[in-house]
């Protein structure tokens, strides 16, 4: 019994150890692969500041990112470069984080270096906010054109970071998140600094606020010198240990385009004065006979009806093309009637973005009235934006009765 069992012993021995030269130099042949694979990884695009080097089945990424995004991408890359697979067989197990970001404190290492190189195990996703990074200095910055605005930089929390994208979408139509969570934000109530910094950057019409660690900075171009004074003061309310800056500019927006000048008349009588244009706020002439039953048939080719447009935009809806034919039509009977187009909105979102609006849907009126016939000389555009409202702008059916197109006719 004891001489078969000696037997059976040697025999698995002798297996094993057959099986052990035999995968030794695959092992090496799959090391070999993986560095292929992880080199192939890295050779995508924006990916050429970083390197790896496999050792096993372990990858080490080194290298200086451009971002804390571009850094996890190329960990991704690594982790994922040959798939999945065993101990031996397989891709990548683990990666080891060797890598700067540019803009971030390189990590503290303890004694041991080992213990301070972040390991990467396999099936493990990284996410942008699972281990704040430490940041110097502590930026966030917030830029806007007109009803979009796009946030960046570093926060301190996700609490911070869902309470600035929650008043940013209050403040404009079209919000872009870039930012990051980082530790060690600047001392004092950081989120109340920031908060104040969109809130007068939501009264600019383009423009940037950069928060960096306890000093806020806002540049721009103001909607006129009563915007610029309203910021001014508000930077002395910033939280105790911030303080602000602002460069900002203004001129007064046109919101009306002046009016070709009619042709002159035959020679030996006076040329008539330039027309010009109609601003916001300029009252208009008492149409004549002509004018008022040019008026009349306008109302009735526009029926109850009101030209609609997209969402925040100049574009006339297809709905609307119909009405506009109607009163091209009726336009082209009135001879000698010059028209005032008007545009208006509701008084949502900031004045100087409406009374922008208010006069391109005008101009977009105007463009598609010539292209039916209508001569361009005979019509004027303004802008008026929320300043002549003929209803409640505290509900929405009220709303939607002040954004409209108006037509008011006058003779030469």
């Amino acid at each position: 019994m004891m001489g078969k069992l000696t037997i059976l012993l040697f025999a698995v021995l002798t297996i094993g150890a057959y099986g052990w030269i035999t995968v030794y130099p695959n092992a090496r042949e799959v090391q070999d692969q993986l560095q292929a694979s992880v080199n192939a990884a890295l050779s995508r695009p924006g990916m050429e500041w970083s390197a790896a080097e496999v050792d096993g089945q372990t990858a080490i990424v080194s290298g200086h990112a451009p971002s804390v995004a571009a850094r996890d991408e190329a960990l991704n890359l690594v982790l994922t470069a040959a798939g999945d697979g065993g101990p031996i067989m397989g891709g990548v197990v683990e990666v080891v984080d060797r890598t700067t970001v540019a803009g971030l404190r390189p990590r503290a290492r303890e004694r041991s270096p080992a213990a301070a190189e972040p390991v990467v195990p396999k099936g493990t996703e990284l996410e942008r906010s699972a281990v704040p990074a430490i940041r110097t200095p502590f930026i966030w910055r917030v830029s806007s054109s007109g009803s979009v605005a796009v946030l960046a930089g570093s926060v301190p929390n996700e609490a911070a970071r869902a309470a600035l994208l929650q008043q940013a979408r209050q403040l404009f139509t079209v919000v872009d998140d870039a930012m990051t969570i980082a530790a060690d934000p600047p001392a004092g109530d950081w989120q109340a600094a920031a908060q104040l910094a969109l809130a007068q950057l939501s009264q600019l019409e383009r423009g940037t606020a950069e928060l960096a660690d306890s000093r806020l900075s806002i540049q721009g171009d103001a909607a006129d010198a009563g915007a610029m004074a309203a910021i001014e003061a508000a930077l002395s309310k910033l939280p105790a240990g911030y303080h602000g800056t602002q460069q900002l500019t203004y001129k007064k927006a046109a919101v009306a385009e002046p009016a070709p000048v009619p042709p002159q008349k035959p020679a030996l009588e006076p040329a008539p004065p330039p027309v010009v244009q109609a601003m916001a706020r300029a009252p208009v002439p008492k149409p004549g006979a002509a004018a008022a039953e040019c008026e009349q048939q306008i109302v009735g080719a526009m029926g109850k009806a009101t030209i609609r447009f997209a969402m925040q935009s100049a574009e006339i809806e297809k709905a609307s093309l119909a009405q506009l034919d109607r009163v091209a039509k009726a336009l082209k009977r009135c001879d000698d009637v010059r028209v005032l187009i008007g545009g208006h909105t509701d008084a949502k979102g900031r004045e100087a973005y409406n009374r922008s609006l208010s006069l391109d849907r005008a101009r977009s009126v105007r463009d598609y009235l010539a292209g039916a016939g209508v001569p361009r000389e005979r019509m004027q555009v303004a802008g008026y934006g929320s300043s002549r409202p003929i209803a409640t702008n505290e509900t929405e059916d009220g709303r939607n009765r002040n954004r409209r197109i108006t037509f008011e006719a006058s003779e030469p």
